[in-house]
């Protein structure tokens, strides 16, 4: 081989290898921007963040659905009648805690609602001049009138004719006595239980009916009443022994159904 040849062949090969350095390429080693891993760790902990709120909210409405811790309520009486109708007492008594109750005034007659239910406690200013007293059949339309507490009407003078409900059941000691001219009471069909001096006093009183549902009445229920001459009781009432029950004489005729 001649020396124009040989050189001819050498620069061949150094294109070559020019070329092939030309097309090599090294690619240098990604780093992770600072920027990335902050974006990173923004995710991560909003995540995290979400994930303890969402726990939080669990737990929350869970504690609102347990039951609330419910208040003694005072002491309370009963009576069981021999129908086996319970009756509560939710008269105050006297180792009870005072309570103040809601009052209700409609025509000049005061309601007190209790447990759901309302009771009769007396009149605006004593009702010294009121002649005709209608009591509710309920108070709001909700809270059924279920008794006349002790002494509610005693003493209403002028007071003339009672038109009592048949939701009222009880009818306490004393609540018309001394209503002097009392003469007509309408009775609640539903009455169960009388207490004792009710209409004592009532001296203008001449006619009364019970209901079948009451079954006991007091010595003293009719005590100075000296114008009761009709009485009608259901034949199972229990009255006191002897012939003057009530202590009114024979002018009073007591007649059973």
């Amino acid at each position: 081989m001649d020396l124009f040849s040989r050189k001819k062949q050498n620069t061949a090969e150094e294109d070559v290898i020019k070329v092939d350095d030309a097309n090599l390429s090294v690619s240098p080693k990604k780093e992770r921007s600072p920027a990335r891993i902050f974006s990173l760790v923004f995710v991560l902990l909003f995540f995290a963040a979400v994930i303890a709120l969402l726990f939080s909210d669990r737990e929350s409405a869970v504690e609102d659905t347990e039951t609330p811790t419910e208040v003694a309520a005072p002491a309370e009486t009963h009576m069981v009648t021999d129908t086996g109708v319970v009756i509560p007492d939710y008269n105050q008594q006297p180792e009870q805690a005072q309570i103040e109750y809601p009052k209700v005034e409609k025509n000049s007659v005061v309601y007190e609602i209790r447990n759901n239910a309302a009771y009769v406690v007396g009149s605006v200013g004593g009702a010294k001049n009121m002649k005709y007293i209608t009591i509710e059949k309920s108070v709001r339309k909700q809270y059924p009138v279920v008794e006349i507490c002790e002494g509610a009407f005693r003493d209403c003078a002028k007071l003339q004719k009672v038109h009592i409900p048949d939701s009222v059941i009880i009818i306490r000691d004393s609540a018309f006595e001394n209503c002097e001219r009392l003469e007509q009471v309408r009775m609640s069909e539903g009455l169960v239980t009388m207490g004792s001096r009710v209409f004592a006093g009532c001296s203008s009183l001449k006619s009364l009916k019970f209901p079948a549902s009451v079954k006991e009445l007091s010595a003293d229920v009719f005590e100075g009443a000296e114008s009761l001459t009709s009485l009608r009781i259901p034949a199972n009432c229990v009255i006191p022994d002897g012939a003057d029950p009530f202590g009114l004489g024979d002018r009073l005729l007591i007649e059973t159904y």
